[in-house]
């Protein structure tokens, strides 16, 4: 029977995705040694609107056994924000966010996504916004979100071409 065809093919491709996928190794692990340092100014400008919101007050008919009301918060934010340094030659995509980060007596840890983005290229990674508003709803679970002190965090996760995430 010999070395038909198919044989000669298997091997080959097999050869090629070996090959191909310790590149993948290798290129990745060369990318482990780049580091660096965006620079990020983030500043609340405002508060817009501070309001109690029922949890049910979207909905056509609302629950009678539920008359909590929930704290609701719009902001506007200044921001600047140069991702170019975190682009590589390994470098897909990077998702930055705004997050607000607070306690409360009924949860210990809160974090809410304000706002995020998807940056593609590295000529779009120059980010220079004076009014960005919250994207997501900021609302707390009771009236909890009052005189509570709130640290407003950017966030990014750097997603690679080849190579651990």
């Amino acid at each position: 029977m010999g070395h038909t065809i198919w044989i000669r093919a298997n091997s080959l491709f097999t050869f090629a995705s070996t090959a191909l996928a310790l590149v993948a190794i290798l290129a990745s692990i060369t990318d482990i040694w780049h580091t660096a340092e965006p620079d990020v100014f983030l500043r609340v400008k405002s508060v817009e609107r501070f309001r109690p919101v029922s949890p049910n007050a979207h909905r056509k008919k609302a629950s009678s056994n539920n008359n909590e009301v929930n704290d609701e918060a719009s902001l506007n934010f200044q921001l600047r924000l140069d991702l170019r340094p975190l682009f590589s030659w390994n470098t897909k995509q990077i998702f930055v966010s705004i997050d607000a980060d607070y306690e409360t007596e009924r949860n210990k840890r809160n974090t809410i996504s304000l706002w995020d983005s998807i940056v593609t290229q590295k000529t779009n990674a120059l980010l220079n916004y004076q009014n960005v508003r919250n994207k997501y709803r900021f609302i707390d679970q009771g009236t909890h979100l009052r005189g509570r002190e709130v640290n407003y965090t950017v966030r990014w996760e750097v997603m690679p071409v080849a190579g651990e995430v």
